[in-house]
C-alpha cells in the first residue's frame, strides 16, 4: 500500500494532468466499490472520475473532501 504515498500533495488543478500511477488508484478505488465494476481501461489523467471518487472516499472517512489526494487522504489508502 505504500504505493500510493508518492500521490500525497496531488492536486485536481489540471484536470488533464496526467502522472504515473494514477491508474493504480483508480482500480484501488474500484477494488472498494467507489468506482463501478463496469468501469474498464483506466488512464493516468486526473480526470472528473478521480475526483469524484476521491471526495467520496473523503467523505466516507470524513476527510475533508477536497477531491485531491492530499496526506490524510493518502494515508488512509494505506491502512489495510
Amino acid at each position: 500500500m505504500d504505493k500510493f504515498k508518492k500521490f500525497a500533495g496531488t492536486r485536481s488543478s489540471e484536470i488533464t494532468e496526467i502522472t504515473e500511477g494514477l491508474s493504480e488508484v483508480k482500480e484501488h478505488h474500484q477494488n472498494y466499490g467507489y468506482i463501478s465494476e463496469s468501469a474498464t481501461n483506466f488512464t493516468n489523467s486526473f480526470d472528473e472520475m478521480l475526483v469524484s471518487t476521491i471526495k467520496l472516499y473523503q467523505q466516507y472517512y470524513n476527510i475533508e473532501q477536497m477531491g485531491r489526494l492530499d496526506e490524510k487522504t493518502t494515508g488512509q489508502m494505506m491502512v489495510p
